[in-house]
């Protein structure tokens, strides 16, 4: 079995822990298109640092852009990256700096390094996110959007209503908070429309 170990430096031991604490947090509500965190612990030579141990090991074989996959494969990433977003919402986590890596030869993406990474709500409460959140929505929606190259716009406007159908059909803490799912409409009508 394959992971990846990531060290802190002494500046980043807090954003690496978050990390690793959203990532559980992600798997628990399971959401696709993003790492595991396996394990936390200090660094052996000095108690300020820490490790994260991280699965899935990336291939190399791997690009940064919907538009260096094969044309046939582009369909199916858009559809990986509507897919993570709306689940990352409807478990009320987001990021900023988003950092896809696609799949050369599936298509899959993968969502790696969620050191800036916050929970944004409490699921099952009245009021799922704060006012002052909401900024923090509005800028992972359409980082997440601005992935999208424009001629797959029908693409992703039809994975969008499929997931946003399957999430507002869940209930529980799968549920997209109707909240969530207006500013998530709104920010995608920028891209592309209903």
């Amino acid at each position: 079995r394959d992971v990846a170990v990531k060290v802190s430096w002494l500046r980043s031991t807090s954003t690496v822990e978050n990390e690793c604490e959203v990532l559980q947090i992600l798997e628990k509500r399971t959401v696709s298109g993003v790492e595991t965190c396996l394990a936390k612990q200090r660094y052996p030579t000095d108690a300020r640092r820490v490790m994260i141990v991280l699965e899935p090991v990336v291939s190399a074989e791997s690009v940064a852009a919907v538009s260096e996959l094969e044309v046939s494969l582009r369909p199916h990433a858009v559809r990986c990256i509507i897919r993570t977003m709306v689940q990352m919402l409807a478990a009320e986590v987001v990021t900023s700096d988003v950092q896809p890596l696609m799949n050369i030869q599936t298509g899959n993406v993968l969502f790696i390094d969620l050191t800036e990474a916050k929970v944004i709500g409490i699921p099952g409460t009245a009021n799922h996110h704060k006012p002052d959140d909401e900024g923090l929505i509005v800028s992972f929606c359409n980082e997440m959007l601005a992935l999208i190259p424009e001629e797959l716009y029908s693409v992703a406007a039809n994975a969008l209503k499929d997931e946003l159908k399957a999430m507002e059909g869940l209930g529980g803490v799968s549920f997209l908070s109707s909240d969530l799912s207006s500013i998530l409409r709104t920010q995608a009508s920028v891209y592309f429309s209903d």
